[in-house]
């Protein structure tokens, strides 16, 4: 005997609770998203950025910077083609995006001064 079509709204099939929207899957099911601030959940932190170089990782540093009241922003570059990461660094901090960045010495008293690893 074939068994009747689920309706969209399953959720009224007694003893079970089934989701009835693509919001209610996924890693962000549970977040209350009346209460959730990225500006909150970055306030005071220290943040470590890889991939700072490219073009989704300077967006990242860049809004962290400018929008957010991060503690410390830590990037992870790397020497390429001729360059130091101290060069492509002071390259990156240039670039038209940053301009904002550059004009308030605050913002940029968050970006850690560049480190050489020995690994």
């Amino acid at each position: 005997m074939p068994s009747a079509p689920l309706s969209a709204n399953t959720s009224k099939m007694p003893g079970r609770d089934f989701p009835t929207s693509p919001d209610d899957f996924g890693p962000f099911a549970s977040v209350d998203r009346q209460g959730y601030s990225i500006k909150q959940q970055f306030a005071g932190a220290n943040v470590m950025v890889t991939g700072a170089s490219g073009y989704i990782g300077s967006l990242v540093v860049e809004q962290l910077l400018r929008t957010t009241d991060v503690g410390k922003i830590y990037v992870l570059i790397r020497g390429k083609r001729g360059q130091t990461a101290k060069e492509r660094l002071r390259k990156l901090m240039q670039s038209g995006l940053f301009h904002l960045v550059r004009e308030d010495i605050n913002l940029l008293k968050k970006a850690s001064r560049p480190r050489k690893l020995a690994i």
